[in-house]
């Protein structure tokens, strides 16, 4: 079994680039990659903007939860209040980069309903 912690330090450097650097990605291709929008979206977060960081990045939101869940457990690591451990296998990894690769492919399409996927 995988870490949690552990399995989510990718999606966590794509959804959380440093400030104002941009997509280097999209500036090579010119095709939204899973994160674009995602410093947007997290910052629409903290200010409490829940459904405009949606329209930014709608997977965002699953992964700051998951961020802060984590966060929580190192926190707690070394005191009596326990939060229960999350690990995953490799099956689950692999799902999960499959369902980034989905959602890839289709907020780069340019027909309705996945215009709406693309970062705004």
């Amino acid at each position: 079994m995988i870490p949690l912690h552990r399995s989510l330090t990718l999606p966590a450097l794509v959804f959380l680039p440093a400030l104002g650097s941009g997509c280097a990605f999209y500036r090579q291709t010119g095709f939204y990659c899973p994160g674009c929008g995602g410093t947007r979206a997290a910052l629409l977060l903290v200010q409490g903007r829940f459904l405009e960081s949606l329209q930014h990045n709608c997977l965002c939101p699953l992964f700051l939860a998951a961020i802060v869940y984590l966060c929580l457990c190192r926190l707690t690591r070394n005191t009596s209040w326990e939060i229960s451990r999350i690990a995953i296998g490799p099956r689950a990894l692999f799902g999960l980069l499959g369902i980034l690769a989905v959602f890839m492919v289709l907020r780069n399409l340019p027909c309705f309903p996945f215009t709406f996927l693309a970062p705004c």
